[in-house]
């Protein structure tokens, strides 16, 4: 896995735009986060594990309020990944 440092930055970024995860663009700017790069900053199956479920239920999902699910859940794999 990459730098714990360089995880836990990005752990704070992906906080950030997703926010209280009241709009439909901080659910999309969380999701942006993922897609950007989060998968290469681990090598772990579990990180990269969380990253694809992210992805794959992000864009399966049609409702606003499954996607904000799906970031929330997905924020909770990504913090037990990281560890």
């Amino acid at each position: 896995m990459t730098d714990r440092n360089e995880r836990t930055a990005f752990l704070a970024r992906f906080a950030a735009s997703a926010g209280d995860l009241s709009s439909p663009e901080q659910a999309e700017a969380a999701y942006e986060s993922i897609k950007g790069g989060a998968r290469e900053l681990g090598t772990s199956a579990n990180w990269q594990a969380a990253c694809d479920w992210i992805t794959a239920n992000y864009e399966e999902a049609t409702e606003l309020r499954r996607r904000k699910w799906v970031i929330r859940e997905g924020s909770a794999l990504l913090v037990i990944a990281s560890t």
